[in-house]
């Protein structure tokens, strides 16, 4: 058996190098926090986060920090948002409104958890608004949290307009992931309103789920 890399094997080093690749690439991620300071609202307007940019890149964490301030509106209109992370430690109530977009994270960095330290309504309207992950395990979305035993009040509100049509099509489903494994969690403290009637599907498991006008389940 031939041998290098200080005694190992090839083949041994070779993965060992790719693993350190992709822990290099990983911890390479630049966080982008919400400062708000444009007063706007909108997601790619760059005066609103700590730097000189807004986040879009598979290397970007998108990061809401405690100091958000009560009742903020993110709005993020007509864009398509890659990420590594998506990251919720606001602790006032605050809302994230996809209109006509989307929000894709692919590397499954952490566990996204939305609605834990604090409340947060999630909207999707327009065309084609989406929610997605295409990791499982780590990089699964958790809507609202676990125990209420955890010390945390936060709740979480997933808010649906449907377009006029009154249908997202199958290729337009609005909080999608991939994966063996659901890529999805949703907790008691989550609730559903409907802004109009129509067919939603839903991917956990395929299946597709009707509302009524101004339905609300919690």
């Amino acid at each position: 058996m031939k041998k290098s890399c200080f005694g190992l094997t090839r083949r041994l080093c070779a993965l060992l190098a790719a693993f350190f690749a992709f822990t290099l690439v990983a911890s390479a991620a630049t966080t982008y926090s919400w400062t708000g300071k444009a007063g706007n609202g909108k997601w790619d307007d760059k005066n609103n986060w700590d730097r000189s940019a807004y986040p879009n890149a598979t290397s970007h964490n998108a990061n809401f920090p405690a100091g958000v301030a009560a009742d903020t509106e993110v709005t993020i209109k007509d864009q398509s948002i890659k990420l590594n992370a998506l990251q919720f430690a606001n602790t006032n109530p605050m809302s994230l409104v996809i209109d006509n977009s989307q929000i894709a994270l692919s590397s499954g960095a952490g566990v996204t958890e939305i609605g834990k330290t604090g409340s947060v309504s999630v909207e999707f309207k327009g065309a084609n608004p989406r929610l997605s992950t295409s990791k499982e395990y780590d990089g699964r979305i958790y809507f609202g949290h676990e125990s209420t035993t955890d010390g945390f009040t936060g709740k979480t509100v997933l808010k649906f307009t449907l377009p006029p049509t009154g249908v997202w099509a199958a290729n337009q489903v609005p909080i999608y992931g991939t994966g063996n494994d659901t890529p999805f969690r949703f907790y008691s403290n989550v609730s559903f309103v409907i802004d109009a009637s129509g067919v939603m599907d839903i991917p956990d498991n395929g299946q597709s789920v009707t509302y009524v006008l101004a339905n609300s389940i919690n």
